[in-house]
């Protein structure tokens, strides 16, 4: 792969992850500024049809990993060369922080760019981010990685709809980062690094466990159709 067609990957995550990050931060914001109007349901489906849009529209070039965990997993799976995992992530955290910077020209620091300083046990913080990006990598690898998937070029749906379900479970608790580049983007910004290393440690294990665990079970054959009535499996 030559070294140009790479420096567009690289522009491509890069791109993704501001456009992950500029709607997942300015959405808050927003929902500030028109005094509650969006709610936390609406900052998260605003985030995942973030997420389906940069799916389809870069998921070609670059794979849209737009998220460090994610890439990271991959490679741990060999689903993407090692190589290229540091490039990949400098390039998701330059445009994490573009996003960030982007946000508070606009509209100066309302909402601490999203960043969360949990009232909670840095334990269940851990365990929830964890719980999240194992679930996010889970349907990454079943629905993007398997060509048995039904319509692998559909991924970005299935994609988007967790990060939007995830991303309602826990706004509230964590911040719902899921992504490190998200979660140390307004942490550079603010100059305020509390919290990282659970919010890295969590994202980045719980996507590693969530591809190692798809690659256990995808090696099972495929259910047959007459197996299985409406009802169940046919005895």
């Amino acid at each position: 792969m030559g070294l140009k067609s790479m420096k567009e990957r690289y522009v491509a995550e890069a791109l993704g992850t501001f456009i992950l990050v500029f709607i997942s931060v300015g959405m808050p914001v927003v929902n500030i500024i028109t005094e509650g109007q969006l709610g936390p349901i609406g900052v998260s489906l605003a985030t995942g049809i973030a997420v389906l849009a940069i799916c389809y529209s870069l998921g070609h070039v670059s794979g849209a990993h737009i998220n460090p965990a994610v890439t990271i997993a991959f490679a741990t799976q060999k689903k993407f060369p090692v190589r290229h995992v540091v490039p990949y992530i400098i390039s998701q955290v330059i445009g994490a922080v573009a996003a960030c910077v982007t946000i508070y020209l606009l509209f100066g620091n309302l909402t601490n760019f999203g960043m969360i300083f949990p009232n909670y046990s840095w334990q269940l913080v851990f365990l929830i981010e964890f719980a999240m990006t194992f679930i996010l990598m889970l349907v990454i690898m079943g629905v993007a990685t398997d060509p048995r998937a039904a319509d692998p070029a559909a991924a970005g749906l299935p994609i988007g709809f967790t990060v939007a379900l995830n991303t309602m479970f826990s706004i509230g608790i964590t911040g719902a980062m899921m992504n490190p580049a998200r979660a140390i983007a307004p942490a550079i910004v603010l100059s305020d690094f509390s919290w990282q290393w659970v919010y890295w440690s969590s994202t980045i294990l719980g996507a590693i466990f969530g591809a190692w665990t798809y690659e256990r079970v995808r090696t099972a054959e495929p259910p047959k159709v007459e197996d299985f009535g409406v009802l169940g499996p046919i005895r």
